[in-house]
C-alpha cells in the first residue's frame, strides 16, 4: 500500500502553511517541502540542485571535486590562501585587463620558446631592472651606460674597462669618438674636443684622401726637426691655376732667422733634397735651395736658386745657380751636340724649334744658335 502527500502546483503551495512534520509536494517544480506550522509553503528538502542558486551564504564541508567539470560564469574570485594550478593558465584576453602581482616569484620565468616572446614594447616600457647578471645574445641598445665595476672579456677574464684606474683597454675600437681621449698625465693622446690630434702614435688611413675646412693644413709646429713622408710619389694638386704667378701651385718652404726675425743676405732659407741610402744612412745627392741674393736694386731681400750635387769624389757644392739678375752661372756648359745638320732637324723640327737655341754641330764643330725660330734659321757662333 502506498503513501500519498499532500500536493498541489507551486502557486497553490504558497498558499497553504503546512503544520509541523506536514509534507507538500510540488507537482511542477517537483520538489517536496516539510512544515513548521509558521512558514508558507513550508521549508524545501529536496531535490538539492538548486541550493547554491538559493543560499547567500553557502560553504563546502569538504574539498570540492569538479569529476572533470569547468567552473564557467562572470564575477570576481577571492581566496586567502594558496593556489595550486597545473595545465595552462590564462590570464587577461584584453590590453584593458590589468594583472598585480602583489607577492615575490618563487621560481624561474621561462618563456615557452626561446627568443619567440617580448619583454615590454616600445610604448610601454619597464621603468627599472635589477640583475645580477645578464647574457645577451643578440643585439644590446642603450641610450646612456652607468657602470659602478670593470667590463671583462668572459672568453679571456681579461680587463677591457678598469673601474679602478678609470682606464680602457681594447685592440681595436670601431665607431666614432666624440670628446677627448688622454693620456695618465692629461696630455693629449688621440682627440681633442676641440681640435683635432695625434700625438705619440701612429696614424693610419684607411682611405685615401685627408680633407680639411681651412684653407690651410699645418703638419708639425714649431721646434719639430722635421716632417717625413715615406711614399713611391708624393703629388701636390693645386686647383684653378692660371698664367699669374699667384695662383701657381707651390710646394712652399718658408724661413726665418731666430725668434722669427727677417732674413739676410747669404742666408739658405730652405731646400728639397733628394738623398739615396748610403754610407749608414741617407745622404744628399740633389739638393735645390733658396738663398737670399746681394742687394743690387731697390728689393731688400732678392732671391737666388742654388743648384747642388754630391761629384765623383763625394764632396756637395752647389755651383750652378740662378741669380736675382736672372744670370745662369755654371762651371761647365754642355750643350747638345748633332753629327750634322740633318741630324739636327730631325731632332729639331720646325714645331720645335725656337730663336735663342744654342746646339753643336760635330762634322763642323762649330756652336750654332737659331736666330728667327725656323729650321733655317740656324747661325754658326764660332
Amino acid at each position: 500500500m502506498a503513501l500519498r502527500l499532500r500536493r498541489g502546483t507551486e502557486a497553490e503551495r504558497q498558499l497553504i502553511t503546512p503544520l509541523q512534520g506536514e509534507l507538500i509536494y510540488a507537482t511542477d517544480t517537483k520538489q517536496l517541502y516539510v512544515g513548521d506550522g509558521a512558514a508558507v509553503g513550508g521549508i524545501l528538502v529536496g531535490p538539492l540542485a538548486n541550493n547554491l542558486v538559493n543560499d547567500l551564504t553557502p560553504q563546502l564541508g569538504g574539498d570540492l571535486d569538479l569529476n572533470s567539470n569547468n567552473i564557467t560564469g562572470v564575477g570576481n574570485i577571492n581566496i586567502d590562501g594558496t593556489i595550486t594550478a597545473t595545465g595552462n593558465i590564462g590570464l587577461g584576453d584584453a590590453d584593458d585587463d590589468s594583472i598585480t602581482v602583489g607577492g615575490v616569484i618563487n621560481s624561474s620565468l621561462r618563456p615557452a620558446q626561446t627568443q619567440a616572446y617580448t619583454l615590454g614594447t616600445e610604448n610601454r616600457q619597464w621603468q627599472h631592472v635589477y640583475t645580477g647578471g645578464a647574457t645577451i645574445d643578440q643585439q644590446l641598445t642603450v641610450e646612456s651606460i652607468a657602470l659602478q665595476g670593470s667590463i671583462v672579456n668572459e672568453a679571456n677574464s681579461s680587463t677591457i674597462y678598469n673601474s679602478t684606474t678609470d682606464t680602457l683597454t681594447a685592440t681595436n675600437l670601431e665607431g666614432d669618438l666624440s670628446g677627448s681621449v688622454l693620456s695618465d698625465d692629461s696630455t693629449t693622446i688621440f682627440v681633442d674636443s676641440d681640435q683635432f690630434r695625434i700625438s705619440n702614435g701612429t696614424l693610419t688611413l684607411n682611405g685615401d684622401t685627408v680633407e680639411s675646412t681651412t684653407p690651410l693644413i699645418n703638419i708639425g709646429q714649431e721646434g719639430l726637426t722635421g716632417v717625413v713622408i715615406n711614399a713611391n710619389t708624393v703629388t701636390t694638386n693645386k686647383i684653378g691655376v692660371d698664367n699669374t704667378t699667384n695662383n701657381m701651385p707651390f710646394n712652399t718652404v718658408q724661413g726665418s732667422r731666430a725668434g722669427e726675425t727677417n732674413v739676410q743676405v747669404g742666408d739658405l732659407m730652405g731646400a728639397y733634397a733628394i738623398s739615396g741610402l748610403g754610407d749608414g744612412g741617407f745622404v744628399p745627392k740633389v739638393i735645390i735651395t733658396g738663398e737670399v741674393d746681394v742687394v743690387t736694386g731697390t728689393n731688400d731681400l732678392p732671391g737666388k736658386i742654388l743648384l747642388g750635387v754630391q761629384d765623383y769624389d763625394g764632396n756637395f757644392t752647389a755651383e750652378v745657380s740662378v741669380n736675382s739678375r736672372h744670370h745662369l752661372a755654371a762651371p761647365v756648359v754642355k750643350h747638345t751636340p748633332f753629327a750634322n745638320a740633318s741630324a739636327r732637324d730631325t731632332a729639331i723640327p720646325s714645331s720645335v724649334v725656337e730663336a735663342g737655341m744654342v746646339i753643336y754641330l760635330q762634322d763642323t764643330n762649330k756652336l750654332q744658335v737659331n736666330n728667327d725660330g725656323t729650321t733655317t734659321g740656324w747661325v754658326d757662333l764660332n
